[in-house]
């Protein structure tokens, strides 16, 4: 899933339609962007400003967007806006004397860092949950008799939801299952991170995988490379995983 927003991604940095869409999709975003903006504004004496009382509001704005509507994406889209809003940050920065925008920014630098620590922990409580369900999956498979690691096939993923209005206002009763419906889709239904995650989480003790088997798929490795890697493993289980990477997770 992952890989394929990354590869559906490459042109978004020049297209300005979809990269509003991306800050409608995580609002907490065009927060963190206005407020990065706000003191070169004031500093550049520039006609639109934003006064004291409206980056109070713009901050409780944004710190609920952070909470209630940060995802695994949020991060990563975050990469399509964020050049256009610095490089327009810095040159008002510029524009503005330095030790006026220095004053100015304390303000809006300190909402800033609210807003994106708030959405660090709303993060971080999405990944301790996804932890705990990916843990009650690889108990039993865990406690099989197996040589580590022992290598599971599980059944296709369920698509992660699409984003209604419900997930971007308040994500935590979007879905009868918070942490089935949305956290594990989210973040367990990548076809190719999902084995390579249980691995490490199981201290090398289990895998559960989907088989890469879409027409066009990305695979992680080339298998050449796995070869090598086959040829002076670090231990037995190093390279039991391996084969399996041979085996369905390379490409010749």
């Amino acid at each position: 899933m992952l890989a394929g927003q990354h590869a559906g991604g490459k042109y978004n940095y020049v297209d300005p339609l979809w990269i509003l869409g991306t800050l409608s999709f995580f609002p907490a975003l065009a927060v963190l962007w206005l407020l990065l903006l706000a003191p070169g504004l004031e500093g550049a004496a520039l006609r639109w400003r934003l006064p004291m009382p409206a980056l109070l509001v713009l901050g409780a704005i944004g710190l609920w967007f952070a909470f209630n509507g940060t995802n695994i994406l949020m991060w990563i889209f975050a990469r399509q806006s964020a050049p256009y809003a610095l490089a327009v940050a810095l040159c008002l920065a510029l524009a503005s004397p330095a030790s006026h925008w220095l004053t100015l920014a304390r303000g809006p630098l300190m909402i800033f860092a609210a807003v994106v620590m708030t959405a660090a922990v709303s993060y971080a409580i999405d990944l301790s949950l996804f932890g705990r369900a990916a843990d009650a999956r690889l108990a039993p498979v865990i406690a099989e008799a197996a040589p580590p690691p022992n290598v599971v096939a599980i059944d296709q993923p369920v698509e992660s939801m699409q984003r209604v209005p419900a997930m971007v206002y308040f994500k935590w009763t979007a879905a009868a299952d918070y942490v089935r419906d949305i956290v594990f889709p989210d973040y367990g239904g990548g076809r190719m991170t999902f084995a390579f995650y249980t691995f490490f989480r199981s201290n090398r003790r289990a895998v559960l995988y989907r088989s890469l088997d879409r027409p066009g798929e990305w695979v992680p490795f080339e298998c050449a490379a796995v070869d090598r890697a086959l040829n002076d493993p670090h231990d037995a289980i190093d390279a039991r995983m391996l084969r399996f990477i041979r085996g369905r997770y390379c490409a010749r």
